[in-house]
């Protein structure tokens, strides 16, 4: 079985989803990985965060890429969206302007 065939589509980082990932110092690769997820993670859980939102509503509960593609995501569109366009989770417009954290 390869890398590239575990782990939820959603949470792959562009090297797996890519097919590029280094595994000649296996650990740091795969602790890599786990840090992109882990961002991916964070981004869901600061949208929920009322303290983040001030003077506004806080968003409905979205999973990374849910706008984009959707509850189910294939391993094609990820490599799509993730590989080919470059795409990325975005960060709320009003964290810019009001958001007691620096984006």
């Amino acid at each position: 079985m390869a890398i590239s065939e575990v782990g939820t589509v959603r949470y792959m980082a562009p090297e797996v989803l890519g097919g590029a990932l280094d595994l000649r110092d296996c650990a740091s690769a795969l602790k890599q990985v786990d840090v992109y997820a882990l961002g991916l993670l964070y981004w869901e859980s600061f949208r929920r965060c009322s303290q983040l939102f001030t003077g506004g509503a806080v968003p409905e509960h979205q999973l990374a890429f849910q706008a984009e593609l959707g509850d189910r995501p294939s391993l094609q569109e990820m490599q799509i969206l993730v590989n080919r366009n470059k795409f990325r989770p975005r960060f709320p417009e009003s964290w810019r302007s009001s958001s007691p954290v620096s984006v």
